[in-house]
């Protein structure tokens, strides 16, 4: 919240002088960027990013559940239901401190949590001297990549930030470390909240075709930016590749350790002869490059031995 939208407001807080707050290099080190911030943008009455309430995430506490739910339908004979898919539901909880270095932050925060109460309730019309429901609250709610649409910890709400609507939210004041009296008001040093959020999906996430993850737009691995099928198909063929190349090294190395005593110093193409012959037992197997055996002696330590040999292969 800016210090000119809390003037409006009817808020003179006054910064301190001479102070600085530890946290806040934290919050806008190059490191930090933004990812240390809980971000709530309110669809129904904010249109600027800059609108969103912001808290620094001193997150203590955090889960984020994924239920399915299914329909099970008996059948006369037999022993197990049969399961019918309905939907895979979201839901996060979160706990996080909002800590207060100053007066001028305590009020800062403290403003931040009424207009985020404010915003629990809908929006309504007025139509003919009476209210008519016109908006419920919803949100988008952005926290680094955890809480996120895009791969980046990075972002603002309005833009990164997943859909989501409220049905839990406790305003705890911390009495430990006590309170700020401010004229008639009083203000937390520190306030703990607690939050549920319930996720409305803005695609369709699952595999299309049985193939790739439908990760929207903007490409997100779902759900928290780190990987997707691709990665784990990728990871999985590299390990193979890795083991036959280990094996095809192995065999490399039995063979040559078996063929090198019977190569002439004259008889540069004995090897590759012997080789062959043997590949014919061996079923038909890629003869080996020039590079890919001396790579192999190299490793085995038979590399001196041929070279002595005189044979150039």
């Amino acid at each position: 919240m800016s210090d000119e939208l809390m003037k409006r407001t009817g808020a003179t807080p006054k910064k301190p002088t001479g102070f600085v707050d530890p946290t806040d290099s934290i919050i806008n080190s190059s490191e930090g960027g933004g990812k240390f911030l809980i971000r709530f943008f309110h669809l129904p009455t904010m249109k600027k990013a800059s609108e969103e309430i912001r808290f620094k995430a001193f997150i203590e506490d955090f889960s984020d559940s994924y239920e399915s739910s299914w329909n099970e339908e008996s059948v006369y004979g037999r022993m197990d239901p049969i399961p019918i898919f309905q939907n895979t539901r979201r839901k996060i909880t979160v706990s996080f401190n909002i800590p207060a270095a100053s007066e001028y932050e305590a009020q800062k925060n403290l403003r931040n949590i009424d207009r985020f109460i404010q915003r629990l309730y809908p929006v309504y019309n007025r139509v003919s001297g009476m209210n008519v429901l016109s908006t419920a609250p919803l949100w988008r709610v952005k926290f680094a990549n955890l809480i996120s649409k895009s791969n980046s910890g990075l972002g603002t709400a309005k833009k990164t930030g997943l859909v989501c609507y409220i049905t839990g939210f406790n305003f705890t004041p911390d009495l430990d470390p006590g309170m700020i009296l401010s004229k008639t008001q009083l203000f937390p040093k520190n306030i703990k909240v607690n939050l549920t959020l319930n996720v409305l999906h803005e695609i369709t996430p699952g595999f299309i075709d049985s193939d790739k993850f439908n990760g929207g737009a903007l490409k997100h691995k779902f759900p928290y930016g780190v990987g997707n099928r691709s990665d784990v198909d990728d990871s999985v063929n590299k390990q193979a590749r890795q083991q036959q190349a280990v094996d095809r090294a192995s065999e490399i190395e039995r063979i040559a350790s078996e063929q090198l005593g019977d190569i002439s110093p004259h008889n540069t193409t004995r090897f590759r002869e012997k080789w062959k012959t043997r590949e014919s037992k061996l079923g038909g197997k890629k003869t080996p490059t020039r590079s890919e055996v001396k790579r192999v002696l190299k490793s085995s330590g038979l590399y001196d031995t041929y070279k002595e040999s005189g044979a150039k292969y």
